[in-house]
């Protein structure tokens, strides 16, 4: 008689982090330091790496496959990866606050199916070699109307090459395959780029310059900088699109903060993926001064009492960002009711 697999881990129903339960301590405790020469940054000094889902079962006789999909029926099936022989597996780069199902099936039968949920914190992602660093989705945040904004759409991280970090042919090969990365949108300045002819990624991937000054986006040459920077989103053909400065927290972090104030995020937890850069080299609490200035400007464009989001929406519009761009972006990056 055969007996179907047992299912342990997850259990049932169970809520699994993606991300360590300290994360947002460990933002507030990370401080602002010196900056750091090329030969003395402190690679051991991160905290920007997602937890395993952690899978395990007994009695799985046969050929043997874990399964997990996005519904019961295991019609959006998401992993199907052959563990013969073995009864545990980490899987890592889940989306976060999701409901998932899983299974394991053999060639002798199918266990029960269990379900579990994903933790609703940043969704920061395992990429082979390790670079870039401060790499998560920009996507899965609550939106003022109880949406998500979505996620596999928009990454962002640092530089792929450069004086610090560079990407490995392994991890290259994951962005553009497993990711589908199709435009790398750089902001690094002119001095970083200029031997660069096409983007690191590969072939396939579209490489798009807009070199914007962190923090001083007010006059007009910058003011086109950051137009062009947002309305690249507008266009569906360029997703999903990686997004990057040198070490992704200011120049990625302002777009990214324009986005989802755009978006219509929350603003804690805007605030929070800003501050989130802190997890990698790149400590950026919300009280530093040059966003809190920057942020102000914003505000000085609008009424006095204006709520935050229409502030970025009258930035947008002052700087040249039609409303159909703002429109458009918001119907590409806003999952469904």
């Amino acid at each position: 008689m055969n007996i179907p697999p047992a299912l342990h881990e997850p259990a049932d129903r169970a809520e699994v982090p993606l991300l360590r339960s300290d994360w947002r301590q460990l933002i507030a405790r990370r401080k602002l330091r010196p900056r750091l020469t090329e030969d003395k940054i402190d690679r051991a000094d991160r905290c920007d790496l997602p937890e395993a889902v952690c899978f395990r079962w007994e009695n799985a006789q046969g050929e043997a496959f874990l399964e997990i999909a996005r519904d019961r029926d295991f019609a959006r099936r998401v992993r199907r990866i052959e563990v013969t022989g073995r009864e545990t597996e980490e899987i890592f780069n889940l989306e976060v606050g999701r409901i998932y199902f899983w299974r394991i099936r053999t060639d002798r039968g199918v266990s029960e199916v269990r379900s579990f949920v994903t933790g609703d914190t940043p969704r920061y992602l395992r990429v082979p070699g390790g670079i870039p660093v401060n790499f998560r989705d920009a996507g899965g945040k609550r939106t003022l109307d109880g949406r998500r904004t979505r996620q596999g759409m928009i990454f962002r991280g640092s530089e792929l090459n450069g004086t610090h970090y560079n990407i490995t042919p392994e991890g290259a090969r994951f962005m553009r395959g497993e990711l589908k990365i199709r435009t790398d949108l750089d902001l690094r300045y002119p001095k970083k780029t200029a031997r660069l002819k096409s983007s690191p990624l590969g072939d396939g991937v579209r490489w798009v310059r807009r070199p914007v000054n962190a923090y001083t986006s007010f006059t007009p040459e910058q003011s086109g900088l950051f137009r062009a920077a947002i309305e690249l989103f507008a266009d569906p053909d360029d997703y999903p699109v990686y997004v990057h400065c040198s070490g992704g927290s200011d120049r990625t972090g302002e777009i990214v903060f324009l986005l989802d104030m755009l978006l219509g995020v929350e603003e804690e937890i805007a605030y929070l993926d800003y501050e989130a850069s802190s997890l990698s080299y790149y400590p950026r609490p919300r009280t530093i001064d040059y966003f809190k200035n920057w942020l102000a400007a914003i505000g000085k464009m609008s009424p006095e009492g204006t709520p935050l989001h229409e502030q970025v929406s009258n930035y947008l519009r002052s700087i040249g960002v039609a409303d159909r761009t703002m429109d458009a972006i918001r119907a590409i990056m806003t999952e469904d009711r």
